[in-house]
């Protein structure tokens, strides 16, 4: 119950901080984490597509909206996210998280060999993460 209350409270002060202020970025990015954890997904990416149309090219912005749009499950919406994700790990190679969740897509797909592909570049970035170590030797 708090946590819910606690959420109204932010979506209500985030609403009229972007009232306020229809440029600030931040406050659309937290509105859509908060809409994306009450998984109200389409109200999500709604606050992503605005904060991204106010900064074209972020990366961390870029990211999570594309993460938001994975996460609807929605097989269109899913597509432009790893269409988004290769868009920046190719101008981002180094962008673990990005590749991570690349890897996680092709998993979901069942493609095995690419999910292992895109892994070892996160363990190569990242040599003493032992989770990434774990996964990659569970698809083999």
């Amino acid at each position: 119950h708090i946590d819910s209350q606690q959420d109204a409270e932010a979506k209500a002060t985030l609403e009229k901080a972007i009232q306020l202020h229809p440029q600030f970025v931040s406050a659309y990015a937290a509105l859509g984490d908060i809409y994306e954890r009450l998984e109200q997904f389409q109200l999500a990416v709604k606050q992503y597509e605005k904060a991204s149309s106010l900064v074209p090219g972020n990366v961390d912005i870029t990211y999570q909206y594309a993460r938001v749009l994975y996460n609807t499950g929605e097989r269109d919406q899913m597509q432009k996210a790893i269409e988004m994700w290769l868009a920046l790990v190719d101008t981002h190679p180094d962008h673990s998280n990005g590749l991570f969740s690349l890897g996680i897509a092709a998993e979901r797909i069942g493609n095995k060999p690419k999910a292992i592909e895109f892994y070892t570049k996160v363990l190569q970035l990242n040599p003493e993460n032992e989770d990434i170590k774990k996964k990659i030797q569970s698809l083999k």
